[in-house]
């Protein structure tokens, strides 16, 4: 059992306070156990890439219990990258409750005035499968209906939705009935309940039953004689009770009347003390009295308070005397509770509520009050010499006491002390990973400081202020006003490193809001502002092939040893131009600009290899192998050879990223580009799965999904995972995505399509056409609506299902939407891939059924037309595509003859063979050995012997691939062949895609794994 509470009404934004205080919980019990090595043994294990140093910044307490291994870490409180440590500190929060290996009950109190990082962490925790061990517990309630409301809007009702992965119970807590109430007043007065019946009717029916609330109310009744002692026992009145006393609406008025009969000195104490928080230092409660009562001139708005206090020309050693004096009084009444000899703390929140209750009067008054304790507080963290881990708090509470006084800040150096207060805030938020705190306190923070004389005046604070709230602002999504900050600070700040960094800021907003056209505007300006030679004012197929001979003859005169073991960059200037070099092609290949983004991946080699290694090394050597690849198909050039070395070196340069986010989507890249000659294909498996695994722990979400899809695909295609796994595994990427890193959860419908044929081919979409996305936010209706990158993996995934399930009209409409739409090049390579799936799908039907066959010639030459466009611009993949369509049109040509059909199949293998792609050369293989087979039969009843070979050949290319199930099948088909005549009505299937949703069900009926 552990426990955490939010303690303060305050609204100090502590983040994460309880949860902190409940884990620190935790760790004093596993030190405590008897078996406390095996524990923090699993506790170590569990954490991995620098998450144990991340959570010990939020929780002191578990350095005791793990060894700190920062190699690989966060940013270790960095502006940058705030929003992803986040949600590894989710993860690693989950990764660390799961270990312990033993259930666990975690119990916060008060959390309607949790900050929302809190609740945002614990929504993560509940929804998690990893804490299926822990049975959280959470309390809230007895605040405004506004907090309450809060907390249902931000917490309950996002657990108890149908899509969440927890189960919630609300149990709400009943205020006493009339036997309840009876016990406990029988208690109290000592008496057996059969005499207290009757007065515990009458304090029922004034209090309903609230058990702070009778607490008070026969304290209230003790003090105003209704309840006297004897001697002997208690005696009281119950008529005169019933008559004479006043029932008030609620406990807090009670407690304020019963709070302004105690003696001035300590109501006037717990005043203050009810401002500084639920819990306070006894030393800086002195301070304030001292500073702020006792020395300083009469204060019209506190004279009462002054005179409470009775301090005026008092020393500070007398002011101690006096206050603890105060104390002393306010713990025999039951007020407060001593921690230690510095420290107390109000018995109750409703307590401290009284207190500030009596004071909330005049508006003014309280805010006077938070300006003073603020000060003071600040005056008394400067005078410390060692920092405790108390100070965080402090930090927090003095910014909210000044922000709170702030109109009464009345000289410019007290407005710059309060700026500077919400600037150590700020910090110390980044630090704890909570973006929302830490960019209210910039806010307020900008706020204190004069427009007009800020920049000149306090320029040091004002841009540093200005910059991490432009971070902030983009990792909260507020994009405009992250550009909007971003352009002041370039337009007066002189410090260079500051300004790249603002230019990459502004460069990844607009890509975030795939505004691609405009980011790669952006790069490409900063990139001639900083280095005209690196790119052209134009750029040409030529000039990228002139510069792509130069680097080839410049890496064959180098070993492999020797790329390895080049230099780190190291010089901060060259680091900035090989970023935004990534970005120009980057944001060059999404608009279809192919000259562009080859040129700029080229430069980034060049430049790599004149000034050393960066971090993005291997995503290098991966772009420079696929740009070998598309001037080998384009050009008629023998790059193959340089490809595939540019791929093994990638492999080996993986080793030296250290920055996890780089290595990620460096192997995303690399195993997505070796998937079409890798032997076998199997081993790209393990690679994919870590690349998930990785990217989900760092916050690479859209790389994570995307190599999940990747990874799927590649599993059903060699046969390693039943359709049961691979929907298993889907969901449990999508819950993941989803409960770490909710605000991109748009990402993991690059999963959808794997997800949707697992679904489809086990008989569990029954209700929609299997073309149909189960679930799936964007349809038809919607998809106008959808950001332009998310249309067209939409699209993308439409076409794969209606291939996939021989939904040839749908695959046939959504072709047409997809030839009228400037998809990305990436896209327009998917797309190809699936067309000419689609146009193999119609032959199937064409050679049953002649009806479709003028339909499908009519198509073909479409398809062939938009294929030869893109042939012409050197897209990747599309000579052998255009090759293998026009084979297949033929054969359904009256015109062309058999060996005509071969031969434009043997064309589009060579073409394969040429890049390596030993898939598209299996898919022309077996095409023409099917296609011989069944021409022969239908016309001589018995195949083809001249078959066999290109079947076979097919065959070999599978093997050694690694395409498992496609391998199994045609073996049979071979076999069949060479053992059996076949009738001339026997059927061959054309593709592998001749599937249907009602042959999927007979399928999975007969092959229940």
């Amino acid at each position: 059992f552990v426990a955490g509470k939010y303690q303060d009404q305050q609204r100090f934004a502590v983040p994460f306070a309880a949860i902190v205080e409940a884990l620190s919980d935790m760790c004093d019990l596993i030190l405590q156990d008897p078996d406390r090595e095996r524990l923090c043994e699993a506790l170590e294990s569990a954490l991995e890439f620098g998450e144990a140093s991340m959570l010990c910044r939020l929780v002191s307490n578990l350095n005791r219990c793990v060894n700190i291994n920062s190699s690989i870490g966060s940013n270790d409180g960095s502006v940058k990258g705030a929003d992803a440590d986040f949600a590894r500190v989710k993860r690693a929060t989950q990764k660390l409750l799961n270990a312990l290996g033993k259930p666990l009950l975690f119990f916060l109190d008060d959390i309607q005035w949790a900050d929302e990082s809190s609740l945002e962490l614990l929504t993560s925790l509940a929804n998690s499968r990893e804490c299926n061990q822990v049975l959280f517990v959470c309390a809230y309630g007895g605040g405004s209906t506004t907090d309450c409301a809060r907390i249902k809007e931000l917490f309950v009702d996002k657990l108890a939705a149908p899509s969440s992965g927890s189960s919630v119970v609300d149990i709400p807590i009943r205020n006493f009935d009339l036997p309840s109430t009876n016990l406990l007043v029988s208690g109290v007065v000592g008496l057996p309940q059969s005499r207290s019946l009757e007065l515990s009717r009458v304090v029922h029916d004034k209090t309903s039953g609230s058990p702070l609330y009778i607490l008070q109310f026969l304290r209230a009744l003790e003090a105003d004689k209704f309840l006297s002692w004897n001697g002997n026992q208690w005696t009281w009145d119950e008529e005169a009770i019933r008559t004479e006393t006043n029932v008030s609406p609620n406990v807090v008025d009670l407690l304020t009347s019963t709070v302004s009969m105690t003696a001035p000195l300590t109501f006037g104490l717990l005043q203050l003390a009810a401002l500084i928080g639920c819990r306070f230092e006894v030393d800086l409660l002195c301070s304030i009295v001292f500073y702020e009562f006792a020395k300083r001139g009469p204060d019209p708005i506190l004279t009462d308070i002054r005179v409470d206090l009775d301090c005026a020309g008092l020393n500070l050693q007398q002011v101690w005397a006096k206050v603890q004096e105060g104390l002393r009084t306010a713990e025999e009444e039951g007020f407060v509770e001593k921690v230690d000899a510095n420290r107390f703390k109000f018995s109750h929140d409703k307590v401290q509520e009284a207190f500030i209750g009596t004071l909330s009067k005049v508006s003014s008054r309280v805010e006077r009050l938070h300006l003073m304790v603020g000060r003071t507080m600040q005056g008394h963290l400067k005078a410390r010499t060692e920092p405790t881990q108390s100070d965080e708090v402090l930090i927090f509470a003095v910014a909210d006491h000044l922000n709170q006084g702030s109109d009464f800040l009345c000289t410019e150096q007290e407005k710059l002390n309060c700026a500077l207060a919400n600037q150590s805030a700020a910090k110390l938020a980044i630090s704890k990973f909570s973006v929302k705190v830490a960019r209210m306190y910039l806010e307020d923070g900008l706020k204190h400081l004069d427009p007009k004389i800020r920049w000149e005046r306090y320029y040091d604070l004002t841009v540093d202020l200005t910059t991490n709230l432009a971070f902030m602002a983009y990792y909260s999504s507020d994009f405009e006003n992250c550009r909007r900050l971003a352009k002041e600070v370039l337009r007066r700040s002189d410090d260079e490193q500051r300004r790249n960094n603002l230019r990459e800021l502004l460069v990844d907003s607009l890509a975030m809001e795939f505004r691609m056209q405009e980011a790669l505007d952006l790069s490409v300006k900063f990139l001639r502002d900083t280095n005209v030679r690196l790119l052209p004012s134009e750029v040409s197929q030529q000039d990228s092939l002139f510069l792509m001979k130069k680097l080839r003859n410049r890496l064959r005169k180098l070993n492999d040893d020797d790329i390895v073991s080049m230099p780190t960059l190291k010089d901060e200037d060259a680091i900035y131009e090989s970023k935004l070099l990534c970005g120009v092609g980057r944001f060059a290949g999404h608009i279809g600009d192919d000259s562009l983004a080859a040129y700029a991946f080229l430069q980034l080699l060049k430049h790599t290899l004149d000034n050393g290694m960066s971090e993005n090394v291997p995503y290098i050597f991966t772009r420079y192998g696929m740009i070998c690849q598309s001037f080998s198909l384009g050009h008629g050039l023998r790059f193959h050879q340089d490809a595939s070395r540019a791929a093994q070196l990638a492999l080996k340069l993986l080793n030296r990223v250290t920055k996890m986010p780089s290595r990620v989507k460096a192997m995303r890249m690399l195993y997505a580009f070796l998937l079409h000659w890798k032997e076998p294909l199997g081993s790209c498996i393990g690679p994919l799965k870590e690349t998930v695994k990785l990217g989900l722990a760092v916050g690479e979400v859209w790389t994570a999904t995307s190599a999940a899809a990747l990874q799927m695909n590649v599993s059903c295609l060699v046969g390693t995972q039943t359709l049961s796994s691979i929907q298993e595994y889907c969901q449990s990427v999508v819950q993941r995505v989803k409960t770490e890193y909710g605000s991109h959860d748009k990402w993991v419908d690059l999963t959808r399509p794997s997800w949707q044929t697992a679904e489809n081919l086990l008989g569990k979409n029954e209700i929609n056409p299997p073309s149909c996305m189960t679930g799936e936010r964007m349809n038809e209706e919607t998809l106008e609506n959808a950001a332009s990158v998310h249309r067209q993996i939409y699209l993308v995934q439409k076409l794969q299902l209606c291939c996939l399930f021989g939904d040839w009209g749908s695959a046939e409409r959504v072709l047409s939407v997809i030839e009228h739409q400037g998809l990305v090049v990436g896209m327009k390579v998917i797309c190809l891939n699936y067309a000419y799936k689609f146009l193999a799908g119609v032959t199937y039907l064409s050679l049953y059924g002649q009806t479709r066959r003028r339909t499908f010639l009519q198509r073909g030459r479409g398809c062939l037309t938009w294929l030869a466009k893109l042939e012409k611009s050197g897209c990747p993949n599309v000579k052998p595509m255009c090759a293998y369509l026009r084979a297949k049109t033929a054969s359904l040509s009256s015109i062309a003859s058999k060996s005509e059909v071969v031969r434009l199949y043997k064309v589009a293998a060579s073409a394969a063979r040429e890049l390596g792609f030993l898939s598209h050369e299996a898919f022309a293989h077996e095409s023409a050995g099917l296609f011989l087979a069944k021409v022969s039969s239908s016309r001589q009843g018995e195949p083809s012997s001249s078959c066999v070979p290109l079947l076979q050949a097919a065959l070999e290319c599978y093997e050694r691939w690694g395409a498992q199930a496609k391998t199994d099948r045609l073996y049979r088909v071979v076999n069949h062949l060479q053992s059996e005549r076949l009738a001339s009505n026997d059927t061959f299937p054309v593709e592998e895609f001749d599937i249907s949703q009602g042959r999927a069900a007979s399928i999975c009926r007969a092959v229940p794994s």
